[in-house]
């Protein structure tokens, strides 16, 4: 028996897996980490005439984090913003905003309120692993050291999921997913297959997979709860569920090899970090 196990859940046809594999998918190929932009408008219309009266959002693992959190305290995002606007050049876009272009040039975190604001019909959601490995290090590194002083480590990693929560509670239909670590490509993207997180083989993995597609492709994606055990698959399902309201979850349990970096968990250890990352 031959099986077929995809990289990218969301890319199957298995609705046991997929909670929109029936849907109908569009392909946009990435590579450079690049902002795509452009100055050409393109409108696609439905050739049956219904069109769409509400959309979606799952964002997976590229939070914008606001400068400010919501009880006032600086978030100490200016200098990665203010590095970004230089490398990218995207005030002229920003500027040609047709509204609040003011409002993200002095705040690029200000994008999750004006999204949610702009499309209030919509349900829009952010997930990102806490101790996610790869999106600090490609989104810091270039504009300041990732190794500074401990009052600002939270710019590169430790605390900054944290943050995000807090700065998106009170947007009603923006939520969010955010499990603490799992070992697959060092918590990076809730949306890929959690092969490294069954077992110590890849037979394991194929053994559950055979037995539970579902559990075996989310692994590690896992938060408990009051109510039980819910997983990336499940937020997805709510999140397409127009008759519930969006609820968030968040998980904040110290777990994996790279709590040693984590200034709110007890192993913390500012050598052993830098070690360990190296």
């Amino acid at each position: 028996m031959r099986v077929i196990v995809r990289p990218y859940p969301l890319l199957s046809s298995n609705t046991d897996i997929n909670p929109v594999g029936d849907w109908n998918r569009v392909f946009i190929p990435y590579c450079t980490g690049d902002t795509y932009l452009g100055s050409r408008p393109q409108t696609y219309v439905d050739p049956d005439g219904v069109g769409t009266a509400q959309g979606y959002l799952l964002a997976d693992s590229g939070p914008i984090v606001p400068a400010t959190l919501l009880n006032g305290m600086p978030s100490n995002q200016g200098g990665l913003f203010s590095a970004v606007s230089t490398i990218w050049g995207v005030d002229t876009m920003i500027e040609s905003l047709p509204t609040g272009g003011d409002r993200i040039l002095a705040d690029f975190g200000e994008v999750n309120a004006l999204v949610s604001e702009s499309f209030p019909n919509d349900r829009l959601s952010v997930s990102i692993f806490e101790r996610d490995y790869n999106f600090p290090v490609a989104t810091y590194e270039s504009a300041f050291s990732i190794f500074s002083e401990e009052g600002s480590t939270v710019d590169t990693g430790p605390g900054r999921t944290e943050i995000y929560r807090l700065t998106s509670e009170d947007l009603d239909n923006l939520s969010y997913y955010m499990p603490y670590y799992r070992n697959t490509n060092t918590s990076h993207c809730l949306t890929v297959t959690g092969l490294e997180d069954v077992g110590s083989s890849e037979l394991e993995f194929l053994g559950l997979f055979q037995a539970d597609p579902s559990a075996a492709t989310w692994s590690g994606t896992e938060i408990e709860t009051d109510a039980g055990t819910v997983t990336y698959k499940d937020f997805i399902e709510e999140l397409l569920d127009d008759s519930v309201p969006q609820q968030s979850y968040y998980e904040g349990t110290c777990e994996g090899k790279y709590q040693i970096c984590a200034l709110d968990c007890e192993a913390y250890d500012a050598v052993m970090c830098e070690a360990a990352v190296q």
